[in-house]
């Protein structure tokens, strides 16, 4: 059995499914580049307080993409586009974007570690049989090949057991609890 951490932005409101009561003074969310990379504090304090269920896809905050709801009521609808979609060289630029529905009080995790490439000489170690990575036409730090993404997958949540493995959600350095703190445990469910 194994257990999970996810890590989530910081959130004003106790990551409730809504846009920060204070988008614009919610400065710890600026640790995560996918956020910082495509805040709008503008728009943001627009929709302050609003419900995430209650939003289109383009309504809501670059937090959708680091667990800022996961102790939202409510479903909400998150639509996944493929970051390797970026290319015309590859495969990837046929995908369609993919819409999820996210029930209440859930997440997504991605085991970040596992999937870098700096991780896989290691991860060959343990899982010999994992297939070879295919080799990417851009450069990135990411596994690239369908299928060892795949089996890396299967092998790392085949271990998580509903209704016994544990879920610890930390928000990383930068939140006003300590900001010296590397990583804050904010939740364990």
């Amino acid at each position: 059995m194994k257990h999970l951490s996810i890590r989530v932005a910081w959130h004003d409101n106790g990551w409730n499914g809504t846009v920060c009561k204070e988008p614009t003074n919610n400065s710890y969310c600026l640790q995560l580049p996918r956020i910082y990379e495509s805040k709008n504090n503008i728009e943001e304090e627009k929709i302050a307080g609003k419900s995430w269920a209650d939003m289109t896809e383009d309504q809501l905050p670059p937090c959708k993409a680091e667990g800022a709801a996961f102790m939202s009521p409510y479903k909400w609808q998150r639509i996944f586009r493929h970051p390797y979609k970026f290319s015309k060289e590859t495969p990837h630029s046929k995908l369609l974007d993919t819409p999820v529905e996210v029930s209440p009080y859930s997440t997504f995790s991605v085991p970040f570690n596992w999937m870098l490439g700096r991780s896989q000489q290691n991860l060959e170690e343990q899982y010999p049989s994992l297939p070879a990575d295919d080799k990417a036409p851009f450069n990135t730090s990411w596994v690239y090949g369908e299928h060892r993404q795949r089996e890396i997958l299967n092998i790392f949540f085949k271990s998580i057991q509903e209704n016994h493995s544990l879920v610890f959600f930390y928000t990383k350095s930068g939140n006003p609890i300590d900001e010296n703190c590397r990583r804050l445990l904010i939740g364990v469910g």
